[in-house]
């Protein structure tokens, strides 16, 4: 039965003529969600579609389920914003779960918000959904804040640039480090599975700057100075180490290293170089 329910399953948006329906499937599976007067300031805003934002899961040409996506700017540190997709309202009808809608009607969301150009998807979960905290990280979700909160990278090369040049924006390197190459990968969770990406980078007039050269050279001069190896959710701690200070980044290097997320491959120049600081 499953096969043949995966095989007759369809996702669209939801029709105008539909709005009723929505919100009677809504009260049912939530029980209750609100009423008429909540609906229409949520989903009757000027600015929001919702035939183009909320979408309708059929199995076997019955409605199942649906999902609403909600595009909101993201504010992050120094006045910077990132597009981001947030899901909700989500339901799944009674005598449909257990058959994974959960996860399809995520992966939807995911795309869709990927196509639209947004940065980040974020999942606001509640530590008793257990469908969603189970099904979330087999999606590339990741845990970020308290309370519960998931958020998938929809566009890795964004989300790796912003990281590196905002985290060293403002940091001035000693005039020693002149020249040197810095290479990144970093391995992510995407919406598409895991992603990989490398980034090359060197130190001019103080500052770290991506590099047009992808494949520094074999001449000695132009070999990389460091390679870092690791994923995500460790770039992340130690870039938030780098800005606490030097103490708080060798204790974060350090622990990664031991928990095998982080490799560095360091050459003798910069070996020398930090040893006489």
């Amino acid at each position: 039965m499953n096969r043949q329910a995966r095989a007759d399953r369809k996702i669209r948006t939801l029709r105008p003529s539909e709005e009723k329906k929505h919100l009677d499937l809504l009260n049912l599976c939530h029980n209750p969600w609100g009423d008429e007067q909540r609906w229409k300031k949520m989903y009757l805003q000027e600015a929001f579609d919702l035939t183009k934002n909320v979408l309708v899961v059929e199995e076997n040409g019955e409605w199942a389920g649906g999902v609403t996506a909600w595009f909101r700017d993201a504010f992050l540190a120094k006045d910077k914003t990132a597009k981001a997709a947030i899901a909700g309202d989500g339901y799944v009808l009674p005598n449909q779960r257990g058959k994974g809608l959960y996860s399809f009607y995520m992966k939807a969301v995911n795309k869709m918000a990927k196509e639209r150009g947004a940065t980040l998807g974020i999942g606001f979960v509640s530590a008793y959904n257990l469908p969603p905290l189970k099904a979330l990280p087999k999606i590339g979700f990741a845990k970020a804040l308290f309370p519960v909160t998931k958020i998938l990278v929809l566009n890795p090369e964004k989300f790796l640039n912003y990281m590196i040049n905002e985290s060293t924006r403002e940091f001035q390197f000693p005039k020693e480090f002149e020249r040197m190459r810095f290479q990144v990968t970093v391995t992510f969770n995407s919406y598409k599975g895991k992603a990989t990406l490398c980034r090359n980078y060197i130190i001019e007039k103080a500052k770290l700057l991506e590099s047009c050269s992808q494949s520094p050279s074999q001449n000695s001069k132009d070999k990389t100075d460091l390679q870092i190896t690791t994923d995500i959710e460790t770039l992340t701690k130690i870039v938030k180490g780098f800005n606490a200070g030097k103490n708080r980044l060798l204790f974060t290097l350090c622990i990664a290293i031991l928990r095998r997320r982080l490799r560095l491959r360091v050459s003798f120049r910069l070996l020398k170089t930090m040893i006489h600081l």
